[in-house]
Protein backbone atom coordinates (compact mmCIF):
# COMPACT_ATOMS: atom_id res chain seq x y z
CA UNK A 1 0.00 0.00 0.00
CA UNK A 2 2.93 2.36 0.64
CA UNK A 3 3.98 1.97 -3.00
CA UNK A 4 0.51 3.03 -4.18
CA UNK A 5 0.68 6.07 -1.92
CA UNK A 6 3.99 7.12 -3.47
CA UNK A 7 2.51 6.82 -6.97
CA UNK A 8 -0.39 9.14 -6.18
CA UNK A 9 0.23 12.81 -6.83
CA UNK A 10 -1.31 15.95 -5.45
CA UNK A 11 -1.56 19.26 -7.25
CA UNK A 12 0.20 21.84 -5.12
CA UNK A 13 0.08 25.60 -5.54
CA UNK A 14 3.10 27.36 -7.01
CA UNK A 15 5.81 28.23 -4.52
CA UNK A 16 5.21 31.98 -5.00
CA UNK A 17 1.59 31.47 -3.87
CA UNK A 18 2.69 29.46 -0.82
CA UNK A 19 5.32 32.06 0.02
CA UNK A 20 2.69 34.80 -0.24
CA UNK A 21 0.51 33.01 2.31
CA UNK A 22 3.53 32.50 4.56
CA UNK A 23 4.11 36.27 4.54
CA UNK A 24 0.68 36.73 6.14
CA UNK A 25 1.55 34.50 9.11
CA UNK A 26 0.68 36.23 12.37
CA UNK A 27 3.74 34.77 14.12
CA UNK A 28 6.23 36.83 12.12
CA UNK A 29 8.88 38.53 14.25
CA UNK A 30 10.04 41.98 13.12
CA UNK A 31 8.74 41.22 9.63
CA UNK A 32 10.53 37.85 9.43
CA UNK A 33 9.01 34.39 9.36
CA UNK A 34 9.59 32.26 12.45
CA UNK A 35 10.64 28.66 11.84
CA UNK A 36 10.82 25.81 14.34
CA UNK A 37 13.23 23.29 12.80
CA UNK A 38 14.16 19.81 14.00
CA UNK A 39 17.81 19.30 14.96
CA UNK A 40 17.52 15.71 16.17
CA UNK A 41 14.88 13.52 17.79
CA UNK A 42 13.39 15.52 20.64
CA UNK A 43 15.32 18.72 19.90
CA UNK A 44 14.34 21.73 17.80
CA UNK A 45 15.69 25.19 17.12
CA UNK A 46 13.77 28.41 16.50
CA UNK A 47 15.04 30.86 13.92
CA UNK A 48 14.02 33.74 11.71
CA UNK A 49 17.19 33.43 9.62
CA UNK A 50 15.73 31.59 6.60
CA UNK A 51 15.94 33.29 3.20
CA UNK A 52 13.36 33.22 0.43
CA UNK A 53 15.91 31.27 -1.64
CA UNK A 54 16.18 28.62 1.08
CA UNK A 55 12.40 28.39 1.41
CA UNK A 56 12.04 27.92 -2.36
CA UNK A 57 14.82 25.30 -2.37
CA UNK A 58 13.00 23.37 0.37
CA UNK A 59 9.74 23.61 -1.58
CA UNK A 60 11.50 22.33 -4.72
CA UNK A 61 13.05 19.47 -2.75
CA UNK A 62 9.76 18.21 -1.31
CA UNK A 63 7.84 18.59 -4.58
CA UNK A 64 10.27 16.82 -6.92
Amino acid sequence: EAEKFMEDSVDLPEKEVVYGYMQKDKKKIAGKLKFVLPKKVGEVMQTTDVSKTEIFAAFDYITK
